[in-house]
């Protein structure tokens, strides 16, 4: 306790002695003393981003070697995972921005989930902007280079409809063209070999 009651008398010495020193500013010199009130302002911002900062490049990049992400959904979760604060994370997508190939994630993201949710061209788009926040760039050529064979999409979901549901044909059919949003030539292809 005694400790502390001394560090903080120094403390307070050290305060009025700074007090004591300081010079009166004049008309004149207020422009630069407020550009230098600035500059150390500026400084001890980036000194208290640093440390977060720092860790949230770190946790940026790991994200992105184990999940393909897009830039807005890599900020999400930043922020909401791992409690960085908006500004540390936007440092951190600032620095890595020009090194990440977003189109590229988009294709990844893209592949990961035709290979277990089955989606038409239209869907897929639709989840990687929306649910994915990728731009509307990066998920439109996410769908036009990922290798996908829509009819073999088609005819999983109709499988999935069958052994969920119990449809007819017909029922199937009308739900991959109007909600699924295949092409008829991918559900007719997916009715035809629905037995197979």
């Amino acid at each position: 306790m005694k400790k502390l009651i001394t560090l903080a008398l120094v403390s307070l010495s050290t305060i009025s002695l700074t007090a004591c020193v300081i010079k009166p500013v004049s008309k004149n010199d207020s422009s630069s003393s407020e550009a230098k009130m600035e500059q150390k302002t500026s400084a001890s911002s980036k000194e208290s981003l640093s440390t977060g900062y720092k860790n949230a490049l770190e946790q940026a990049k790991y994200y992105l070697e184990i999940f393909p992400s897009s830039k807005e959904g890599l900020k999400k979760k930043l922020i909401e995972s791992e409690e960085f604060s908006k500004d540390e994370v936007q440092a951190a997508i600032d620095e890595i921005t020009d090194e990440v190939d977003w189109k590229a994630n988009a294709v990844k993201k893209a592949e990961t989930y035709l290979k277990t949710v089955h989606f038409s061209k239209y869907k897929l788009l639709s989840h990687l902007s929306g649910y994915e926040k990728f731009t509307q760039e990066e998920a439109a050529y996410a769908v036009e280079h990922v290798k996908a064979d829509w009819n073999l999409q088609a005819l999983e979901k109709a499988r999935d409809f069958r052994k969920y549901g119990n449809r007819s044909p017909e029922e199937i059919k009308k739900r991959l063209v109007e909600f699924e949003y295949f092409t008829e030539q991918e559900a007719n292809y997916a009715i035809e070999h629905l037995d197979q």
